[in-house]
Formats: structure tokens, C-alpha cells, sequence
């Protein structure tokens, strides 16, 4: 919204069709596991990006209960 002020919990950049990853180096260099998911991997349609994070999800809960292989 144009000329709007005030306080805000969050701000979220929504800047265009190229992926934005600039946090997996430092957590990788950091020993820090991540999953790369929707946009930040390159252009996605929602219901990908949405599937990806999902997967992604299901991943980290088998990790942290030891069923992956």
C-alpha cells in the first residue's frame, strides 16, 4: 500500500522470479541442517513451492525421530 506507516511484525519482499538463497551458505558453513524449498531454489508455481515444504516437512520429522535412512 502506498504511503502506509505505522508499526509491523513482519515485512515480507516478494522481489521478482529469481531465487533468493542467500542463507545456505552461512548454515551450511555453520553445520546448520536446511532444506531448500519453493522459490529460493528457482521460480515455482504455488502448488510446488506449497509440496516442497510439505516434503521438506515430513523429512525433518523422520530425522528427528530416527526413521530415515
Amino acid at each position: 500500500m502506498t504511503g502506509a506507516s505505522g508499526e509491523f511484525d513482519q515485512v515480507i519482499v516478494a522481489s521478482g522470479p529469481r531465487p533468493v538463497n542467500a542463507l545456505a551458505e552461512p548454515l551450511a558453513a555453520l553445520g546448520i541442517p536446511f532444506t531448500a524449498v519453493g522459490d529460493c531454489t528457482g521460480p515455482r508455481k504455488i502448488q510446488d513451492a506449497v509440496h516442497g515444504g510439505f516434503l521438506a516437512a515430513l523429512n525433518c520429522d523422520q530425522h528427528q525421530h530416527g526413521d530415515a535412512a
